[in-house]
């Protein structure tokens, strides 16, 4: 006779712990530690592009990748911290990540965001 209690769980969960995933189900689709997301590889390539002035920019941000400057540059910032990004592109990567620590030093010493 078997135990009514085993048709109550779903396949991969036991009673106890039952909250905790499976090891044998499917990961969640995010790229891993050594793959880049299409999505922030296109974001690098758009950094790559030398840019006259913010405005321009901003425009073909709203535009060609359909985000708002804000969301645009915490993705951006998300993307040069993946190890993923640096094999995509190191040189890139390097630059974006000493410009914003240049930034970020500059703000905490109290200098204005114009000056910077």
């Amino acid at each position: 006779m078997t135990d009514s209690r085993e048709s109550e769980h779903a396949p991969g969960e036991t009673e106890r712990g039952s909250d905790l995933p499976s090891a044998d189900l499917p990961s969640a689709d995010l790229p891993s530690a050594d793959s880049l997301s299409e999505q922030h590889a296109s974001i690098l390539q758009f950094e790559s592009r030398a840019w006259g002035h913010a405005g321009v920019k901003d425009e073909a941000i709203r535009v060609e990748l359909g985000l708002t400057s804000a969301r645009y540059y915490q993705l951006l910032n998300a993307a040069i911290e993946s190890p993923a990004a640096v094999k995509h592109d190191p040189m890139l990567v390097r630059r974006l990540r000493r410009i914003r620590d240049g930034r970020a030093r500059g703000i905490s010493a109290g200098a204005e965001p114009e000056d910077l």
